[in-house]
């Protein structure tokens, strides 16, 4: 023992160390910190990382750290990390992996109170405050989320100019073929990422609702022109969208419109379709050129499409509203004639949108760039304001509740040689202080075109 003590002291005195116990290597992997508002860990936690390989990779979260076991080959890739919890929003953005992605607070999560039905044409929020649909196109937002680009900079471009909030409620098409490209089943988390896409909506500042059209050019996207798969995917969509409370559905977007060299590319067998049983405020689907709605009836109707038809301001106010006498359910047009392209006179937007909102459930302002949910020109956000300010200038009083309501006065009409292209709608219990007068398209057209 003494003499292993001496040789132990003469190697140190030597200048010979002793060698360090190896370090064990760090775990493979990609990490991030999920806290919530008060920097603890949040109880739950899903995560999701779905890297452009087409891997899909889960993480185990231990303490406030989050861990992605990835293989050391895609560090450097591009993928999209999704985290959620119940009880609070959810992230969903474009990272590039590499070891340690930093951290990520969870948002408290936004409920919005459920649009459901005041008996007749309007809607009403599910505590009992008055909902009048002020919508706009935007048909490939959720495209957009679904690949991960921030989508905040299109919530705030439909603002008021002075930051006020303005509209309400964003028309989406859930799959397209002929505008852009979505077919859902190309998208592994096409279904996972709804709810967090609703949630993106209500917890910016103006609290967006949205309308989701489940079925745009079917028959143009192989398989999806199955009834069965379809049929599925309707299925899928309920079960999904079942606990989100800000959207309403639309079956299927203009169902017998199409051109003469697709034919009518949206069909689907409407009969087939169950409405929804789960509280989802849902709409049969909408037709093309002035068609009627498609029925029977669900919880709402969408209709008729007035584009671009002789005196389609006019129309647009009144036709819906003969609907709901007869359904005694929210009904509203959710296309106007295109803007900035078919449409350029504010006037005419401004009063098809007031005689909605004084007839029917509101109206939803559609545009050019709204096909491709791109941000607006100065001409498509004057005329974008044009409508707001058509939806906005009729007080709530005087919203038509029901054909009892309903007037027509022809005696306030003007006319030009005893004859009038223009409508005066009001409501019978305040015609004057409800009256709308809804200017005529002029000839040769007679559409309100450019």
């Amino acid at each position: 023992m003494k003499r292993s003590l001496l040789l132990l002291l003469a190697l140190l005195a030597s200048g010979c160390a002793l060698l360090p116990h190896p370090q064990p290597p760090t775990p493979p992997g990609v990490f991030v910190t999920v806290v919530d508002g008060q920097q603890m860990a949040v109880p739950g936690l899903r995560c999701g990382l779905l890297v452009d390989s087409g891997d899909l990779v889960s993480c185990t979260y231990a303490g406030t750290l989050a861990r992605f076991l990835v293989s050391p080959d895609v560090m450097g890739w591009g993928a999209q990390l999704t985290l959620s919890a119940d009880g609070f929003g959810a992230i969903s953005e474009r990272v590039v992996l590499s070891a340690n992605l930093g951290t990520r607070v969870l948002p408290a999560f936004t409920a919005l109170p459920r649009l459901v039905s005041t008996g007749g044409a309007q809607f009403q929020l599910e505590t009992g405050e008055p909902f009048v649909v002020k919508g706009i196109t935007h048909f490939q937002l959720y495209q957009r989320f679904l690949v991960g680009e921030d989508i905040t900079p299109y919530l705030d471009d439909v603002m008021r100019p002075d930051g006020t909030c303005g509209y309400r409620l964003f028309r989406v098409f859930g799959m397209a073929h002929n505008l852009f490209h979505l077919y859902p089943a190309e998208h592994a988390d096409y279904y996972d990422k709804l709810p967090l896409f609703a949630q993106k909506l209500a917890s910016h500042r103006c609290h967006y609702y949205f309308e989701f059209v489940a079925f745009a050019d079917s028959l143009l996207m192989g398989e999806w022109s199955n009834t069965s798969v379809q049929l599925a995917h309707w299925d899928r969509l309920l079960t999904t969208l079942q606990p989100v409370t800000n959207v309403i559905v639309e079956l299927v977007n203009e169902l017998n419109a199409g051109n003469p060299a697709q034919g009518p590319v949206n069909w689907i067998d409407t009969d087939r379709f169950p409405a929804p049983t789960n509280g989802i405020m849902a709409s049969h689907g909408s037709d093309g050129g002035s068609a009627g709605p498609v029925r029977p009836w669900w919880g709402y109707e969408t209709g008729p499409h007035e584009n671009d038809q002789p005196q389609w301001p006019r129309k647009m106010a009144h036709n819906p509203a003969e609907h709901s006498w007869d359904s005694h359910v929210p009904v509203y047009p959710n296309e106007t004639t295109r803007a900035a392209d078919r449409l350029r006179n504010p006037d005419f937007i401004f009063d098809g949108c007031a005689g909605a909102s004084l007839l029917s459930a509101g109206c939803t302002f559609h545009w050019a760039g709204g096909r491709f949910s791109l941000l607006m020109s100065p001409e498509e956000k004057s005329l974008a304001m044009a409508a707001l300010d058509g939806i906005e200038s009729v007080p709530l009083h005087c919203q038509v509740r029901g054909q009892a309501q309903y007037q027509h006065r022809a005696d306030w009409e003007t006319t030009d040689a005893a004859t009038t292209g223009e409508r005066v709608y009001t409501n019978r219990d305040d015609p004057a202080g409800c009256m709308v007068r809804v200017r005529p398209c002029p000839a040769p057209n007679f559409n309100c075109g450019p």
